[in-house]
Formats: C-alpha cells, sequence, structure tokens
C-alpha cells in the first residue's frame, strides 16, 4: 500500500510538472536524474517527436528505466561530467534530484554547456523559501538511504545559478506537503 501511495504521488507531482510546460515537438530533452524512466514516459505523451535521454548514476536504475520505457535513449552516468555535445538540449530537468547533487557548481558547468543558446532548465524539488525552513530540511534530511547532500533554498540557488549565467524566470508550487517548487531558469541574455 505504501508503494502504491508513493507511486501515485510521483505520478500526480510529474502531472504537476508538465501542466506547466511549453515544450514544442521535435524537442530534444535530458533528465539529469531518470531513475526508471517514468518521467520521460510521461512527458512523451505531450508532443509527438520529442528526443528523450535520461542518465543516472545508478545503473540499476538504468535497467528499470530501458524496460520501463525503451523509446528513450539512456546512460549510466554522474551529470557532473556529461558525455553529450555542446548545445544537445532543448530542455534538461532535474527532478527531485537537487538536494543529492554533491557539487552543483560542476552541474550548471555542465548543463550550460550541453544546453542550447534559448534552452531551459527545469528544476523541481523541495526548495525553501526561507532559511528557517531550508535549516529544519536540512536537519531532517533525505528520506531516501543515498546521497543525501542538501536543500537549497531560492536565495542560495539564485546565488549559485548567477555565477553561471542562468536566471530564475518562473517559480510555481507543485505540491503543499511537502511544498515542491519547479523553477524555470533561462540563461541570462547578454
Amino acid at each position: 500500500m505504501v508503494e502504491f501511495l508513493k507511486n501515485f504521488l510521483r505520478l500526480y507531482r510529474y502531472r504537476k510538472i508538465i501542466d506547466t510546460l511549453e515544450i514544442q515537438n521535435n524537442s530534444t530533452i535530458l533528465d539529469l536524474s531518470c531513475s526508471d524512466g517514468e518521467f520521460l514516459k510521461q512527458i512523451s505523451l505531450i508532443a509527438p517527436g520529442l528526443k528523450l535521454f535520461g542518465i543516472d548514476n545508478n545503473s540499476i536504475e538504468i535497467k528499470k528505466a530501458k524496460i520501463n520505457f525503451p523509446l528513450a535513449n539512456y546512460k549510466n552516468e554522474s551529470a557532473e561530467k556529461l558525455d553529450f555535445q555542446d548545445t544537445s538540449f532543448d530542455f534538461i530537468f532535474s527532478i527531485m534530484s537537487l538536494h543529492h547533487y554533491k557539487d552543483l557548481q560542476k552541474i550548471l558547468i555542465e548543463v550550460e554547456r550541453i544546453l542550447k543558446t534559448n534552452g531551459v532548465l527545469y528544476i523541481a524539488d523541495l526548495i525553501p523559501k526561507y532559511k528557517f525552513t531550508q535549516k529544519i530540511w536540512n536537519w531532517h534530511g533525505c528520506s531516501q538511504p543515498y546521497h543525501f547532500e542538501k536543500y537549497y533554498s531560492i536565495r542560495d540557488l539564485e546565488i549559485v545559478l548567477k555565477t553561471q549565467e542562468f536566471k530564475i524566470v518562473s517559480e510555481k508550487i507543485i505540491s503543499i506537503i511537502p511544498r515542491l517548487r519547479i523553477l524555470k531558469i533561462n540563461k541570462k541574455e547578454f
């Protein structure tokens, strides 16, 4: 029953994220922590001709993804060093994985490199608005038994994103408990 509820909530979260998107046919999409490929499967339903890619540093999850949704291309690699050509993607997603990253700066360098000029980075995660809430979540930690690093506040993210010439252009709450946000992030225009 618990597993059923977790999957239901995950699919609900994916639908809320997808409802905020403006994705065109034939877009190239990368999921930075694709797990079992379910988000890519769901996003494939919104536009024909999407070119879908997923990476995950967990080889077991990549095997699950290939079974769950074989229409995407998967790689077992870290988001800190991506094996993709420059300007490869229209959209890059980080869904419920931001708080697992060891070095966000390295990941943003890679994202900037592989994101097309007018591309968009979407981050969906538990992103506290206030320092107090952030301290509570960091004290509580991640419920997953692997690679918890930290939760970033909106302000922390703005500072880190600015170093890579990214800017948050919109933010939307997609869940109240826990308070999950989706951030739309563009490269700054010069």
